[in-house]
């Protein structure tokens, strides 16, 4: 209205510049109804393809965070390939390695002088590009795991040719991953601080949460310990928030959950925490994010006995089936296979051999090796934990093989640095000298586990190691034994807030376990939190600093 009539028409410039300044406010608002009204008038507007970038751009990022990834790809490949940017249909093993080792010769001179010699990129298009580029390379992951590493080459190489913009830290930072995906962790941890020192020069906020959450999401957490990630991730939500990222700010949160909950953190902190993650995520209609952060809320309250049946991942929070049926619709891979994963998980933690194992199977696209960081290695961890409990049930050595591939890859891992996982090559080396009858070699590497469990602060795998070394002391007849390793596992599992788990661990074993005992341990009141102080955006959460300190500490030693 202040353009008056046929605004288009009489200040085209001028209305261009705004629609797409208000398109982008209202998608940063979580206005999905402004957002969509303001693309499509600029779509409907403007003179020429170039005039409509901007606006697939926003496009793309709103289908994007709404979790319709297949349709953010389409409409984003369509753009770039406007803009002359191609990608084949169909992504091959050997495209993709043509397309590394050509980065690579371009980027090594880079490595070495810190990028010093690369200009600033002044093509406003080529900028653009990149941007688009970022967001469909976090839709390709969810989606279309083949074309990602495509999607980030490419990235590198604009940025080699025509110069730094505010979009390299972010292609370099994925570079890194894609370093870190074929093998190569400690390029990719070189390449991740790269883009970290770039991000720093850039002298802006506006890429923190896309960068923070590659680096200390996907990178770090293979050569240093997990849970010092977790500030980091939490400082890109921040940075997110303040800088209009909404979409990176959430997905921070979501891989900050996921690397509190799998590094033994307070499942009643968690639970606590996500509810107000979640009402957040539906505030700003970051659905993709939602999805991810209702999985593991559903499970934390399963973990407590928050749901009927504690294997099902269907309560307050959410359905399992039409999580399915909606992640299937989008076609979002990563979320179909994650939420497989934490299935197989507590088929396990609640004792159904069989039925994880069926679960296992599905589970595939987290086997992609780094490409979803610690998340992983848990996977391989509890693919082979179901694997040698399988061959324990069933006396199949064709499961042990499996156990046994699974354990050499993670002390594959561990002997290259990733000091996240050594417990867990000690508990799987148990579990297989145990079904081999060795029980000396059996109880030392049990014993491991739990000391170094203790060491690294994964409470909750102290307590399976203790559950498991239980179960070991009861088949070789040592019930006093068993007794004590089972009496410890109930007590962590408590201390951790895993109540359901707890319970049903003195009910399967109900003939070794003292009930008085575990009644006396169960009326306890809980012990402080070590986690204390303000609650500025997350209360626990940005507590961290004094139990990252400690577990830095412990393991550097």
């Amino acid at each position: 209205s202040l353009l008056g009539r046929n605004p288009w028409k009489n200040h085209y410039a001028m209305s261009l510049e705004l629609h797409n300044l208000v398109a982008r406010a209202f998608f940063c608002s979580g206005s999905i109804t402004g957002t969509t009204t303001y693309v499509n008038l600029i779509l409907a507007n403007a003179k020429s393809f170039g005039d409509k970038y901007a606006a697939y751009v926003i496009l793309t990022n709103m289908l994007a965070v709404q979790g319709n990834v297949n349709q953010a790809i389409t409409k984003g490949l369509y753009a770039l390939k406007k803009k002359g940017i191609r990608f084949s249909r169909i992504q091959t093993r050997l495209s993709t390695h043509t397309a590394f080792s050509a980065t690579k010769r371009l980027i090594q001179p880079g490595l070495d002088t810190g990028f010093a010699f690369l200009p600033i990129m002044k093509d406003t298009r080529i900028i653009v590009s990149m941007g688009l580029l970022s967001v469909l390379t976090q839709c390709a992951r969810e989606a279309r795991p083949k074309l990602m590493p495509l999607l980030i080459l490419k990235m590198v190489q604009l940025s080699i040719s025509h110069g730094i913009c505010v979009y390299t830290p972010v292609a370099f930072a994925a570079y890194g991953m894609v370093l870190c995906m074929n093998g190569d962790c400690r390029g990719g941890y070189e390449m991740g601080q790269a883009a970290l020192l770039l991000l720093d020069k850039s002298k802006t906020d506006s890429m923190v949460g896309r960068v923070h959450l590659i680096v200390y999401g996907h990178i770090n957490c293979w050569t240093k310990p997990v849970f010092l990630t977790t500030l980091p991730l939490i400082n890109g939500y921040q940075k997110g928030m303040a800088t209009g990222d909404v979409g990176s700010a959430m997905m921070c949160l979501v891989k900050c959950v996921q690397v509190l909950f799998y590094s033994g953190h307070s499942l009643t902190y968690l639970k606590n925490e996500l509810e107000q993650f979640c009402s957040q995520m539906k505030e700003y209609k970051q659905n993709l994010a939602l999805g991810y952060a209702s999985l593991f809320w559903q499970m934390v309250l399963n973990m407590m006995g928050g749901s009927e049946n504690p294997v099902v991942l269907t309560g307050t929070v959410m359905n399992e089936n039409e999580i399915m049926e909606e992640s299937k619709h989008q076609s979002i891979l990563a979320r179909i296979s994650i939420l497989h994963f934490n299935q197989m998980t507590l088929y396990y933690h609640f004792g159904d051999i069989r039925a994880a194992a069926k679960v296992m199977m599905k589970t595939k696209f987290v086997s992609n090796f780094y490409i979803y960081g610690h998340l992983s290695v848990v996977h391989e961890f509890f693919g082979g934990l179901v694997s040698i409990s399988l061959a324990q049930e069933k006396k199949c050595k064709r499961c042990l093989r499996i156990a046994t591939k699974k354990m050499k890859i993670i002390e594959a891992w561990s002997d290259d640095g990733n000091v996240n996982c050594r417990h867990m090559v000690a508990l799987l080396k148990a579990e297989i000298f145990q079904f081999k009858g060795d029980t000396d070699e059996a109880e030392r590497n049990y014993r491991y586990a739990i000391t170094t469990t203790h060491k690294c602060g994964f409470i909750h795998d102290r307590a399976l190691a203790n559950e498991r070394m239980g179960i070991f002391y009861c088949r070789i007849g040592s019930m006093d034994q068993a007794q004590d390793c089972l009496l410890e596992a109930y007590k962590i599992w408590l201390r951790w807030g895993a109540r359901a788990k707890a319970e049903n661990l003195m009910e399967r074993y109900a003939g070794v376990l003292d009930s008085d005992k575990c009644r006396d341990v169960s009326e306890r009141p809980p012990g402080k939190s070590i986690l204390r102080g303000d609650v500025i955006v997350s209360g626990p959460l940005l507590q961290l600093s004094k139990r990252t300190l400690l577990v830095e500490k412990r393991t550097s030693h």
